[in-house]
């Protein structure tokens, strides 16, 4: 069957929101939304070209600069996790729920990464800190996110039907949540 005849199928039939096609992210990209990512992938590299010289100049040290943008990071994160929680919510699809979780791990461990970072709010850091206490929590964050993510990559293989979870959406929401904040509490 063709990409046409099935486009033209499902503007035949009314889609529910219980249909996984009619949800953003199991929509492939189209024609216009390759050329933005390419030409947004351009732009950056553009701006890496210019920026490069500068590598080994040294700003100025701004003492405020980690906590403004750890802050900025807990905020996004913590948007973006409450945004795929609710399209798992509608659509019950795991690895949403796995991405949503990997979000929530980052909004949660840019706290104590935040402030274990020597200078940002203590000369040495907050939390009885040591010497590479914030290098191991950078670690944790970015390892444990790529772990999600991974995760999220696997569970898009798995069929829909033994996929889902069958119980209320609030009750798998709640349940990863407190694993999440479990995690990141130890």
């Amino acid at each position: 069957m063709n990409e046409e005849s099935t486009y033209a199928s499902r503007e035949a039939i009314p889609a529910t929101l219980d249909e996984p096609e009619i949800l953003l992210a199991f929509m492939p990209p189209n024609q216009k939304q390759r050329r933005m990512a390419f030409a947004t992938v351009l732009v950056l590299f553009v701006v890496f070209v210019i920026t490069a010289p500068f590598i080994s100049t040294p700003l100025p040290q701004i003492s405020t600069f980690i906590p403004i943008i750890e802050t900025a990071v807990f905020i996004c994160a913590l948007i973006t996790a409450r945004l795929l929680f609710a399209q798992y919510s509608v659509s019950r699809s795991p690895e949403l729920l796995a991405l949503a979780s990997g979000y929530l791990f980052t909004a949660l461990i840019v706290i104590p990464h935040a402030l274990t970072f020597p200078g940002a709010f203590a000369p040495m850091g907050l939390l009885g800190a040591g010497s590479q206490s914030t290098a191991l929590l950078y670690i944790v964050w970015h390892s444990g996110f790529a772990l999600f993510v991974i995760g999220c990559a696997l569970l898009k293989d798995v069929a829909r039907e033994t996929g889902q979870y069958q119980g209320p959406a609030v009750r798998a929401i709640g349940s990863i949540v407190a694993m999440v904040i479990a995690l990141v509490g130890g």
